[in-house]
């Protein structure tokens, strides 16, 4: 994955994203943060390898495109940057513990 997101580079494609889906568990974590470190776009999840539930998943994003990622509800720490933006999404109602 390494070369060919190098190789994609040299040839100036605009964004590299790679789907690491069963990446976590399946290869040396160092493995995983190296290519994430190199690509523009990086998911993976962690309901597979890490019996853990179905929508528990990782995104990384380079440093160059934080700016203009913004979850699909609007987090209390939207004007904050990308990772306060992503704090409270609204898919759960805090309203019972209350």
């Amino acid at each position: 994955v390494d070369e060919i997101a190098r190789l994609a580079r040299s040839i100036g494609v605009r964004f590299v994203i790679v789907d690491g889906a069963h990446a976590l568990g399946a290869i040396p974590p160092y493995q995983v943060g190296r290519t994430a470190a190199i690509v523009d776009f990086y998911a993976t999840n962690g309901h597979k390898w890490f019996c853990n539930v179905r929508g528990a998943a990782l995104l990384r994003v380079a440093q160059s495109y934080r700016e203009w990622m913004r979850p699909g509800t609007l987090s209390w720490g939207a004007e904050n940057g990308m990772q306060a933006s992503f704090v409270w999404t609204g898919t759960r109602d805090y309203s019972a513990f209350l």
